[in-house]
């Protein structure tokens, strides 16, 4: 069972993100290096307040044209979850890129989450 899609107007190459969930839940999401480049190694990585995912994944999609898959799991180390990827080439040379973070609770229902950002 699925939530409805939760959408965040903060963009990761200006700051790190911090999205309200619920009364007393908030998820702290960050992307390394900022602004994101093409071809360059991105981690993303999130702390979460009030609750804890049993596991979590971004999906990276393209907004004007497609990209490719590129779905990636969280890895959970030491308070801290973390997933790395790469964005591939646009042959337009900028794309917004729609990043959906994907939260799954030990209930089965999952939260999706998404943001937006830039990245030649």
């Amino acid at each position: 069972m699925g939530r409805e899609v939760i959408v965040s107007e903060c963009d990761l190459n200006e700051s790190v993100c911090e999205i309200a969930l619920g009364s007393d839940s908030t998820l702290t999401l960050s992307m390394n290096p900022a602004p994101a480049k093409s071809l360059v190694p991105l981690t993303f990585s999130f702390t979460a307040d009030g609750f804890t995912p049993e596991s979590a994944w971004i999906d990276l999609q393209g907004t004007t044209e497609y990209m490719g898959i590129n779905q990636t799991p969280f890895e959970y180390n030491k308070g801290r979850w973390r997933a790395t990827t790469e964005l591939s080439v646009c042959t337009t040379g900028l794309m917004v890129w729609r990043a959906r973070l994907t939260l799954n609770d030990p209930s089965g229902d999952s939260t999706p989450i998404d943001l937006h950002f830039e990245a030649q």
